[in-house]
């Protein structure tokens, strides 16, 4: 019996990425792009077909460091108050940092990238000095 891509995103969410894999014998990445992404960010989603680009064309993914990707994933984006725009919930509690480096190799390999080196230990990094400046 197949499981649907995002009950196997679910699963994964809850059970950890190698669930997802063996539940829908698709990518770690994939399955939490599919999971926590798609329904903004997926080819023929609300926001994409009101002019947001897909975020494999996104400079944050196209770009030589990852920082940018890795904070809003974590913190989210909501544009400052005068300013009118989308936001973006902040992923932080959500995602492990395993799993934002697989999506966000994921996401660049969708973008025929190269995947950033290092990137889970990049996502550690980031989640750690945010955590230290919020003592």
């Amino acid at each position: 019996m197949r499981i649907p891509i995002v009950m196997a995103a679910w699963i994964g969410l809850v059970c950890g990425g190698a669930a997802t894999q063996a539940a829908a014998n698709t990518p770690a990445g994939e399955a939490v792009f599919q999971g926590a992404c798609a329904t903004c960010h997926a080819e023929g989603s609300p926001r994409v077909i009101a002019g947001q680009p897909l975020l494999p064309d996104t400079h944050a993914i196209s770009g030589d460091d990852p920082a940018r990707a890795i904070g809003i994933i974590l913190f989210g984006h909501f544009p400052s108050p005068e300013q009118r725009g989308p936001w973006m919930p902040s992923f932080a509690a959500t995602l492990n940092d395993t799993q934002i480096a697989d999506m966000l190799n994921w996401l660049r390999q969708s973008a025929g990238l190269s995947a950033w080196p290092n990137l889970a230990q990049r996502v550690q990094a980031v989640r750690a000095k945010a955590s230290e400046a919020r003592r």
